[in-house]
Order: structure tokens, then C-alpha cells, then sequence
């Protein structure tokens, strides 16, 4: 009953254009094989590693450019909740870029002193991709990744929309 809880309240804070991607978030990111599952068809994956930079960028196939979200994934670390989340909001037409903050290669080992001006980078990198709309920028994160997008949202004019997810009060 309280994930039932937990996931509408995710719902209704989320919004309308985004329950496709609450719901496969919420069911399918944190399954066990998460990490192994294919890419759904019709959506394009690449890995991005420029300028310290760790992400993968996963849109749907074509060329328009299209609305992007920055996806920021929890304190798992690493990138591949992020991707679960950047899976999520292609399928409903948006361009991703899925972010790893901390635990993955050459960042911080652990969420402690993640420096800003990493988001800023990956932000950089998202208004130099051709087949992004760079004056359509969101930002989504789950739990820490959501307190991450509105600290990073709040110092960026640029991010249009911000949505936090089940983000936490604690330091």
C-alpha cells in the first residue's frame, strides 16, 4: 500500500505530460536486471564522455530536433538509473541526456562534493548537440537527483522546466 501511495503522489507532482514516465520509473528502473535490459525499439542510445563528462544521450530515432530533459538519477550513483529515467521520457518524445554525478569513473566516489560546475558542462554539451532543441531544456531527478535538478535548475535560466521526484530531506 505505501508504494501505491508513493507512486501517486509521484504522479500528481510529476504532472500530466509526464505520468508515461512516472509509471515506467517507477516499475521497471528499479528492477533487478535493470542494467542489462536492451534499448526499447525506436529510440537511439550513445555513450558521452567529453571534458570529464559521463552520460548517455538516448532520444527517439530521427533527426527534428526535439525538447531535451537532463536526467539526474539518486544516491545509487553511476548512470544507469539516470538511463532508466532518460529511457522513460524518450518513449514520450523527449531527447535525454542521463547523468552520472558520482560513482563512475574519474567523478567522486561518493555523493559528497560534487562540484556544480559539472551540471553546467553537461548542460554546455546539450546546447552544442545538434539534435536537441537547446531553448527546450528540463531537468528531471529522482530522491538526491532531485534536489541536485532544483539547486541546478535555480543557478541556470536556460532549464525551462524542472521536475523532482521523490526527493529527500536530509543532508
Amino acid at each position: 500500500m505505501n508504494r501505491l501511495v508513493t507512486f501517486a503522489w509521484a504522479v500528481i507532482w510529476i504532472g500530466w505530460t509526464s505520468i508515461a514516465c512516472a509509471s515506467i520509473l517507477f516499475f521497471d528502473a528499479h528492477a533487478a536486471d535493470a542494467s542489462t535490459r536492451p534499448l526499447p525499439l525506436g529510440l537511439t542510445e550513445r555513450d558521452v564522455s567529453e571534458n570529464g563528462l559521463i552520460a548517455k544521450f538516448i532520444r527517439p530515432e530521427g533527426n527534428q530536433p526535439l525538447p531535451v530533459m537532463l536526467i539526474l538519477g539518486g544516491s545509487e550513483g553511476g548512470v544507469e538509473g539516470a538511463r532508466q529515467g532518460g529511457i522513460a521520457f524518450s518513449k514520450v518524445g523527449y531527447a535525454t541526456l542521463s547523468v552520472a554525478y558520482f560513482g563512475a569513473n574519474n567523478l567522486p566516489a561518493n555523493l559528497q562534493n560534487v562540484p556544480l560546475e559539472y551540471f553546467a558542462s553537461a548542460l554546455e554539451w546539450l546546447k552544442r548537440e545538434p539534435s536537441v532543441d537547446a531553448r527546450r531544456i528540463g531537468i528531471y531527478g529522482v530522491s538526491k537527483g532531485g534536489e541536485a535538478a532544483l539547486l541546478v535548475a535555480s543557478r541556470h535560466p536556460e532549464i525551462r522546466e524542472v521536475k523532482p521526484n521523490r526527493f529527500t530531506s536530509q543532508s
